[in-house]
């Protein structure tokens, strides 16, 4: 697997910070069970996934030799480290 390039990697953050930002302020309650975090990181990546294929960006990106599973991770490792940048301002990370 390998990763995007940089312009997609940055356009990718950008998309799951706007993503997981308002899934955070539309739930009106900070949950921080792994369940919740795991479902926000789910639909994420499945609202950018089909954000991709309506922007024709997933077919782009296949044609030029990366697969799915880049635009996966990048989402997976931004939702994760804003995840704990979260818990550890908020509460900290072992009350979560």
């Amino acid at each position: 697997m390998e990763m995007l390039p940089g312009p997609y990697i940055r356009v990718y953050v950008w998309r799951t910070t706007l993503v997981w930002v308002a899934l955070h302020a539309f739930s009106r309650s900070l949950n921080f069970s792994f369940r919740a975090f795991m479902l926000a990181l789910a639909f994420t990546i499945a609202v950018l996934l089909l954000d991709a294929e309506r922007r024709s960006e997933r077919r782009f990106l296949a044609n030029l030799g990366f697969s799915r599973a880049g635009i996966v991770a990048a989402i997976l490792l931004t939702g994760s480290a804003l995840e704990i940048v979260l818990r550890l301002v908020t509460r900290g990370l072992a009350n979560g």
